[in-house]
């Protein structure tokens, strides 16, 4: 029997290349995860396990991990993605019982990938170049930052994910494009993490790719980014490793550290320097680049760990480009549709008949056709489910009120930071025979409302300004006589979620559009048809 290993988080490309890798290595791959993405069709996987989200139920998503482990029989469990290194090192004690953990640091090792303001601070230490920074633990610290700061800006939470509320919470960087804007984006974050405001950096994306034991590396490689998409390279290359003189650098800087296991460095880098950005204490999307080039990294961490291997040192490494033809697509693709016919003329030329014999494209046709086929099934999936949001015919009904009882009504928006709060504040206090609340999509809960929105709504004598978002759960709706929403989008978002049709009510006729990030006028022009709407709907309800 083959020996089995699981991995937790199947994040597209990491996840596909680890498992490949583990595949061809002879171990039998089974994946836990909740992102239903088309890895689970891929060749490579021999059991998919689906065990709910942690991002709706952390602690329940847990237990069942837990169990799993317990009764698998694995050689070890491997975490692809940062929510799954948060719940593995929360629940390391318990797993260790069963299998090990690769690539899990102790608590004071990891805190440097967790936590990117000890990195940045560490790293100064051993001279590595880092941006201009500026450290925000509350909304007040915004008064930190002087008037000559440069916009825009970089806002980059201090952690990837975080465990809170019984939630597994996933955070991304954000780009302010003025001071206005960097405040709301505060107010959004602050109660979730603390935020590091940094000087934006322009180059290259570079990743320092390593693997090192106590501190010690013991292969590494030098890639650079050549096109990159919302943070994501799809095609990269394997450049010189002297390149910018980090490696002394780095090899002092993980010596402090202690790190055991894999990591990406990542830098920004133009032709005379590169500046730290962050480092990824886990397997990382431009994987299959070392691994084509002769740096076979998931392969040597097993060897490592879990069999206890001398791993030889590699000095020698083949020059390669490669290339993610599905993410080129949809973003070619994507260029098309815009009417930008010339960018995606040039790429698809660049595919046809500038092909390298250097160059290799990592996406699996003919190695795992299902997979391939399922890439391309799911985007238009996706297209599909937008365009029935978009077009398809549904019946927009009004809520009336039939009786005199007293109703529990709420209101639904994409953030529950605009117009859902509003709605909720100026229900409660011109409707008090009713009861209301307010909920959103987004995972992340207690953020507060932008400030145009609170200066508008104190305009109107409505205030917002101590709102806290919350985002709406499943458990959430058998509490309610009925939901108001604002837009289709918000109406197929319920009814997704199992909320009957006959409980799902529009707010008007006609969509009221998010006024998210927009100027004052136009957060009084919703509010105010807001109010008209609600006005209307309790006529007969005032006090």
């Amino acid at each position: 029997m083959k020996n089995r290993i699981l991995l937790i988080g199947a994040s597209l490309q990491s996840g596909m290349a680890v498992a490949k890798s583990l595949y061809d290595y002879g171990l039998e791959i089974n994946i836990i995860d909740w992102y239903k993405l088309p890895i689970r069709n891929s060749r490579y996987i021999h059991k998919y396990i689906d065990i709910g989200n942690p991002s709706e139920d952390e602690m329940e998503f847990s237990e069942r991990l837990i169990e799993i482990v317990k009764k698998g029989s694995y050689k070890c469990i491997l975490p692809i993605n940062d929510p799954a290194m948060e719940i593995c090192h929360k629940h390391e004690r318990e797993i260790n019982l069963h299998t090990p953990i690769l690539n899990l640091n102790p608590s004071r090792v990891y805190e440097f990938a967790h936590d990117k303001r000890k990195l940045l601070l560490e790293a100064g230490r051993h001279g590595i170049e880092i941006p201009e920074s500026v450290f925000i633990e509350n909304i007040t610290d915004l008064n930190l930052i002087k008037p000559d700061f440069e916009f825009p800006c970089i806002l980059k939470p201090a952690f990837s994910a975080k465990i809170k509320n019984n939630k597994i919470l996933e955070f991304k960087v954000r780009i302010a494009e003025s001071r206005e804007h960097l405040s709301d984006l505060v107010r959004e974050l602050i109660h979730s993490t603390p935020l590091i405001i940094q000087k934006r950096v322009r180059g290259t994306g570079i990743g320092f790719n390593l693997i090192a034991y106590n501190g010690e590396i013991i292969n590494y490689y030098l890639h650079k980014r050549i096109t990159e998409i919302n943070g994501v390279s799809s095609y990269r290359e394997i450049i010189n490793s002297s390149t910018y003189n980090l490696e002394t650098k780095i090899e002092s800087l993980l010596k402090s550290i202690g790190w055991t296991g894999v990591a990406m460095i990542e830098f920004k880098a133009d032709s005379n320097k590169a500046v730290l950005m962050e480092m990824n204490g886990r397997f990382w999307g431009s994987l299959n680049v070392g691994i084509y080039s002769g740096l076979n990294f998931p392969v040597q961490l097993y060897e490592m760990i879990v069999l206890n291997k001398k791993i030889n040192k590699i000095s020698s490494l083949k020059k390669l480009k490669v290339r993610n033809l599905h993410m080129e697509a949809m973003l070619y693709g994507s260029k098309c549709m815009q009417g930008k016919f010339l960018e995606f003329f040039k790429w698809s030329c660049s595919i046809l008949f500038n092909f390298k014999r250097n160059e290799i494209i990592e996406d699996g046709f003919f190695r795992d056709p299902l997979h391939f086929v399922e890439l391309y099934f799911h985007d238009l999936k996706r297209l599909y489910s937008k365009f029935i949001q978009k077009y398809s015919l549904i019946t927009r009904n009004k809520l009336k009120i039939k009786s005199s009882r007293s109703l529990s009504i709420a209101f639904i928006c994409h953030g529950n930071i605009c117009r859902s709060p509003f709605a909720e504040i100026y229900s409660k206090k011109h409707f008090p025979k009713h009861k209301f609340a307010s909920f959103g999509f987004v995972n992340i809960e207690e953020r507060l409302p932008p400030l145009n929105a609170v200066l508008v709504a104190q305009q109107m004598n409505v205030d917002i300004s101590n709102h806290l978002s919350r985002c709406f759960n499943v458990k959430e709706k058998s509490k309610y006589d009925a939901f108001i929403v604002m837009d289709r989008i918000n109406y197929f978002h319920l009814i997704k979620l199992g909320v009957e049709k006959s409980r799902v009510y529009f707010i008007s006729d006609k969509d009221i559009p998010d006024p998210y990030g927009k100027d004052t006028s136009v957060f009084l022009n919703t509010f105010n048809q807001i109010k008209q709407s609600l006005d209307y709907t309790f006529i007969n309800d005032k006090p």
